[in-house]
């Protein structure tokens, strides 16, 4: 996307408005203070542009709150599929933030599902080299995706499980907030483990008989364990 602008410029957030006047996504990293600088539409109302509240953040969904009308609008928080007629809109900040919300992965690409397999573990790990705060985590895998476990070791020695996921759907991607940002130390491993179902009794499974190994399409597999996070100032 071409922009003028020909310096470092920080969001607040980000919004993909349909012709159609349906608010369909938000990217957003924590409740704040925002300036909306256009109307627009959700849930069958007009919101006017100006100063909105980010009231909460709850199982995907994000709740905005008009300084102007009081009135809020509900949108929910959600992978964005965008199409010829949608177009986007820039909440631009006024001033840097204190610290950047940042897009972490941990992932496995060098593995192969054998063929009718029922449980296939797939294991990846990191560890951060400064001191983080963790906001969210979002599991992703495709059609075969069963299960997901993050999991921290921190230096000394301690382990937490810091999201389970038995049941993932690939149709209900979510991304897990959490109700209060964990401190993680510098030294902190990471480790995600997933589980493969690639037999028959999958119904879901395109192929039974395939070895799936990664790849883009949804017949084919994805393990990566997102999360979004803050580096915290060294003292």
């Amino acid at each position: 996307m071409k922009t003028n602008y020909m310096k470092k410029t920080w969001m607040h957030l980000t919004l993909a408005v349909s012709l159609m006047g349906a608010l369909t996504t938000v990217a957003h990293a924590e409740p704040f203070s925002i300036d909306v600088p256009f109307a627009f539409e959700a849930g069958g109302k007009n919101f006017p542009a100006g100063d909105y509240t980010v009231d909460s953040v709850a199982s995907g969904v994000l709740v905005i709150r008009s300084a102007a009308t009081s009135e809020s609008a509900a949108i929910l928080v959600a992978p964005a599929g965008y199409s010829n007629s949608s177009k986007i809109g820039l909440v631009f900040a006024k001033e840097p933030p204190q610290r950047e919300i940042r897009t972490g992965l941990i992932s496995n690409a060098t593995f192969a599902i054998p063929p009718g397999a029922g449980d296939h573990q797939v294991e990846a790990e990191a560890t951060f080299n400064d001191d983080v705060k963790i906001w969210s985590m979002h599991p992703h895998m495709h059609l075969r995706g069963k299960d997901m476990t993050y999991t921290a070791t921190y230096p000394d020695g301690r382990s937490e499980v810091l999201l389970r996921v038995p049941k993932y759907d690939f149709g209900w991607q979510t991304d897990y907030w959490l109700a209060q940002p964990l401190s993680v130390p510098k030294g902190t491993k990471i480790r995600v483990a997933a589980h493969f179902d690639n037999s028959p009794a999958n119904r879901a499974n395109p192929d039974p008989k395939a070895t799936v190994r990664w790849g883009d399409q949804t017949w084919e597999e994805m393990m990566i364990g997102f999360f979004t996070y803050t580096v915290e100032p060294r003292n």
